[in-house]
């Protein structure tokens, strides 16, 4: 059991170290901890998770909460039912982008509010391993719902009037993860022409693993773009919450190119509003954002920080290097098939092709984020910040260490489960990047 509980979500190798017992227990300690009346219920293609599922809702009801299963579902589809439906709780079983043998949860309170390690998880974690855990003197009644219906004709609606003008020919890759049936009915009521790849869940992944942040992932999605002259080329993550895009080139997107296009293109009605950016994320965000009247606000690594600053501020958007989009008009929440639908209107509506509407982002030379294993990450960190601070225009530990200057900036962010640091650079000229990424590499490696 030890070591399931992460920063955001709890995960581990099913049934090895996530059993069916040890989900009843998180589900009894969820009900003690949130005291909640009501908890959505759902799980995705992976192995096990209707009886992690089902053992969690068994624990919950013995808590006193009653239980709304809506079934074999995405995570925006979870978010959506418990935030839409005014639920105190939604439990999600799934691992997201993780190899198959792993499954887990992740947990809401109400209106989606993510529950992450420090505002529960941790409490959690040291009920089910400690107690006390405490039966309700009333159990919890089950109830199911089916909101397929409603949550796709929801999806739909964020889709621009006269967007279906121009058809698009569309190259959509699931990974055999739940993106085939979140968002599969959603396509066949959109007027392009939709090539499917791995549609069919399979808790196996027999294609390759969900995760489109790895390159090596989006292979035979960019070799079907290229060889169907598609328009566009779209990758979903296990859970369908994070999103990947192609070019018509075939060349993958950045994803803070996409956050660049997607925060100007929603400004255009709300002026003023706040965009919240990754801290990773290129010059050339902050400079669109404020180029289309936004106001960009640099943050931290995390959904779950990045969900409750957006509420604290009311943010309009958010993006993340990770392909997590959020949106204050979609409960403060990610989703990548609504993420997919807004890009398609922007490139519906202009009539340009993908790779001219993000080639204003790419200005800068950066290095891609780049692992180093570290004795200490504290250590390194503080070594960095005395070899490199001197002469920066600022220094900032939001998140790690982040250094900037004139024309180059850093961020060294310790990882959340293993002992590394990951490094990302960005510079003025290709001189500049590597130079200082030579630097940063010896400093680290030292």
């Amino acid at each position: 059991m030890a070591g399931i509980f992460h920063a955001y979500d709890i995960r581990g190798i099913y049934p090895k170290e996530l059993t069916t017992d040890i989900a009843e227990r998180i589900g009894l300690a969820l009900a003690n901890f949130l005291s909640p009346s009501t908890c959505v219920i759902g799980w995705d293609m992976r192995e096990g998770g209707r009886a992690l599922a089902s053992a969690a809702a068994d624990g919950l009801r013995k808590g006193g909460c009653d239980t709304i299963e809506i079934g074999l579902c995405s995570t925006p589809m979870n978010y959506f039912a418990t935030a839409n439906y005014g639920y105190d709780a939604g439990v999600q079983a799934t691992a997201s982008h993780n190899p198959a043998e792993y499954n887990g949860f992740k947990i809401s309170q109400e209106d989606a509010k993510p529950i992450s390690y420090e505002t529960g998880l941790q409490q959690i974690e040291t009920m089910v391993l400690k107690g006390p855990l405490s039966l309700s003197d009333e159990t919890g009644e089950k109830h199911r719902r089916n909101i397929v219906q409603e949550y796709h004709d929801y999806v739909l609606s964020w889709r621009e009037d006269g967007a279906s003008k121009r058809k698009l020919k569309i190259v959509v890759d699931a990974g055999n993860g739940i993106a085939g049936v979140d968002a599969g009915p959603v396509w066949e009521r959109m007027p392009h022409e939709i090539t499917p790849l791995f549609f069919e869940p399979n808790s196996k992944f027999p294609n390759h693993v969900p995760d489109p942040m790895n390159p090596k992932n989006l292979e035979v999605l960019i070799a079907k773009v290229k060889e169907q002259k598609a328009d566009i080329g779209i990758a979903f993550d296990g859970d369908a919450d994070r999103v990947a895009f192609v070019d018509e080139t075939g060349a993958p997107v950045a994803s803070d190119s996409i956050t660049a296009l997607l925060a100007a293109d929603l400004l255009r009605k709300e002026k003023g509003a706040k965009i919240i950016i990754d801290l990773r994320s290129s010059w050339a965000v902050r400079e669109a954002v404020q180029a289309a009247g936004g106001v960009p606000v640099i943050y931290r690594v995390g959904h779950s920080y990045i969900k409750a600053r957006m509420r604290e501020i009311q943010a309009l958007f958010a993006g993340e290097l990770s392909g997590h989009y959020y949106y204050r008009h979609n409960f403060y929440t990610d989703s990548g098939i609504i993420t997919a639908i807004l890009l398609l209107n922007i490139v519906t509506r202009t009539g340009n092709p993908l790779s001219k509407l993000v080639s204003p982002y790419a200005k800068y030379h950066r290095s891609g984020e780049k692992n180093f294993k570290v004795a200490s990450p504290p250590a390194a960190l503080a070594r960095l910040e005395k070899e490199f601070s001197a002469g920066a225009k600022k220094v900032e530990k939001l998140d790690g260490l982040s250094v900037e200057f004139e024309d180059w900036w850093f961020n060294a962010r310790p990882s959340n489960t293993e002992p590394l640091l990951r490094l990302n650079v960005e510079a003025k000229s290709a001189d500049q990047l590597q130079e200082n990424l030579s630097k940063l590499e010896a400093s680290l490696k030292s």
